[in-house]
C-alpha cells in the first residue's frame, strides 16, 4: 500500500496531506509514474494508486 509519494516539486508527501484523485499531482517514489490519491472514502484505508498499471495485492 502506497502512503507516501513525491509531488511535482519532488517533495515527499503523505496521502493524508494531498487532494483526492488526480488533483494530488503526485508520482511514485520508486518508478516516477503518475499516481492517483484514494483518500476521499471513509471505509477503506487511504492510499495512492498507479494510474498506468494495475496494483498488486499484498500476499
Amino acid at each position: 500500500m502506497l502512503v507516501f509519494a513525491s509531488d511535482a516539486s519532488g517533495k515527499v508527501v503523505s496521502i493524508n496531506n494531498v487532494k483526492n484523485g488526480k488533483a494530488c499531482n503526485c508520482f511514485c517514489i520508486a518508478c516516477n509514474d503518475p499516481l492517483v490519491a484514494r483518500n476521499g472514502g471513509k471505509i477503506k484505508a487511504h492510499s495512492f494508486a498507479h494510474t498506468s498499471k494495475p496494483e498488486k495485492d499484498p500476499v
